[in-house]
């Protein structure tokens, strides 16, 4: 997909400069966590990295086993990216990751659409952890499903915490506030 790159910049030359620039402001403010695919009509940005999967076998099961993983973690769509070296006989390994945050945009117009959506995102929060994890948060909600079933209880409300990790532009911040 990314030796179709210099296509992409071709069909909307404009566009792409958009995109490739704001991506290049993203590595200079240290956010080196950022990953772009591009092809003629479809662009995909990605934020952070939730787990990388480094080998040199099995890569098909192991991929697998990640996907699986981060889908019973509760991520709506588990997504693998990264490289995989061309040559078996290579002592390279490949380096594949689950990104934390996914931008996708289809059409002529997608360079545009992630150029827009690249300038906020080094503002993005990312997700630290969860409380209780995934599987907590099943074993809970089967606990409270028995004691719906057994009488017990009517009604049950679960939550789950978030803990977020984000950089706040406090100039920015007081601006806001100072405004309201």
């Amino acid at each position: 997909m990314n030796d179709r790159m210099p296509d992409a910049c071709a069909a909307a030359p404009s566009a792409s400069d958009t995109l490739f620039a704001q991506f290049a402001t993203l590595h200079a403010a240290q956010q080196h966590d950022t990953s772009l695919f591009s092809s003629h009509d479809q662009c995909l940005l990605t934020r952070g990295i939730a787990h990388q999967l480094h080998t040199s076998t099995d890569l098909p099961q192991q991929a697998a086993q990640l996907l699986q993983t981060v889908q019973d973690e509760g991520r709506y769509v588990p997504l693998l990216v990264g490289a995989i070296p061309f040559s078996p006989s290579t002592s390279l390994k490949s380096q594949l990751f689950v990104p934390q945050q996914v931008f996708t945009a289809q059409g002529p117009q997608s360079a545009d659409t992630l150029a827009t959506l690249s300038k906020e995102i080094a503002s993005y929060p990312s997700l630290v952890s969860m409380q209780p994890d995934a599987d907590q948060y099943r074993a809970n909600v089967r606990l409270a499903l028995q004691h719906i079933a057994a009488g017990k209880l009517q009604k049950v409300v679960l939550a789950r915490a978030l803990r977020l990790q984000s950089t706040v532009a406090v100039g920015a911040l007081l601006q806001r506030l100072r405004a309201n």
